[in-house]
């Protein structure tokens, strides 16, 4: 389900993409723009608020033109969230290992999987 609003030009544009993060809603702007795809921020202003107010607003990526929506689409579903790491147990030692190293802090053994 798309959502539709009206920009300042006042043109329907259609939402992509919404979230607390300027960040990321930035990279996937950027994303859009770098394939040709034109791109309106709702809340643009507001979003800068969330800090200092009680409701927060969502910073919301737009395309301006409907044609442009499921090229969009595709091309937001194709990034994907950092590898989220777990720990380990070592296979030499046993010991339980943080996620964040890729060699036993006991024994020096690597962790299984890994490229020196």
């Amino acid at each position: 389900m798309s959502l539709r609003f009206s920009c300042p030009l006042h043109t329907a544009v259609t939402e992509v993409f919404a979230h607390f993060s300027a960040t990321a809603v930035q990279i996937r702007r950027a994303l859009l723009e770098k394939e040709g795809i034109s791109t309106f921020l709702r809340n643009e202003a507001l979003s800068t608020l969330y800090k200092s107010m009680a409701a927060p607003f969502h910073l919301t990526l737009c395309v301006m033109y409907d044609d442009d929506y499921p090229r969009a689409m595709a091309l937001i579903g194709r990034l994907t969230l950092p590898e989220t790491r777990i720990d380990w147990t070592c296979p030499e030692c046993k010991e339980m290992v943080p996620a964040a190293f890729d060699s036993c802090w006991n024994c020096e053994a690597m962790r299984p999987g890994s490229v020196l």
